[in-house]
């Protein structure tokens, strides 16, 4: 539960984006709404990532149900479906950039989450240090927030 928390949010923020935008019109809202999450192919991209994470962040529930030490399969599953989400959402923002900041901020995040949960999946006894990678791929998208908002 605690490991969608982020993704529940991300997609309640984008709904209300899109159905303040259609001024209350139902129909503006779910044409909206499918443009939003699949109208080409780097919104689809992104959104199939969501689903990736939201899958993961099921196997992870569920590897940890019974504390530590977790189920060492489903925990692997996570990191799995996690490092295809990460993927999946590199691809889409990279797409969906519009300058070379974003672009970078995108790739870069990209590889450092990817890395990280594919590091954890292949490399269990160094767990712990491949766990700060996807924490440290938020940094190049907020830089970027940062440079286009001052």
């Amino acid at each position: 539960m605690t490991y969608n928390t982020g993704n529940w949010l991300a997609i309640f923020a984008a709904a209300c984006q899109v159905a303040a935008s259609a001024a209350g019109y139902l129909t503006g809202t779910a044409s909206g709404l499918a443009g939003y999450f699949a109208g080409n192919g780097p919104s689809l991209a992104a959104s199939l990532g969501s689903l990736a994470f939201f899958y993961g962040g099921r196997c992870y529930d569920k590897a940890w149900a019974r504390g530590f030490p977790p189920d060492q399969r489903k925990n692997n599953l996570g990191h799995k479906w996690s490092a295809i989400g990460a993927a999946l959402l590199c691809a889409g923002l990279a797409g969906l950039s519009q300058s070379n900041l974003a672009l970078s901020a995108a790739l870069i995040g990209g590889v450092l989450h990817v890395g990280g949960k594919c590091g954890s999946l292949f490399d269990p006894a160094r767990d712990a240090g491949y766990k700060c990678l996807p924490l440290l791929s938020r940094i190049p998208a907020v830089a970027s927030l940062c440079a286009d908002v001052l």
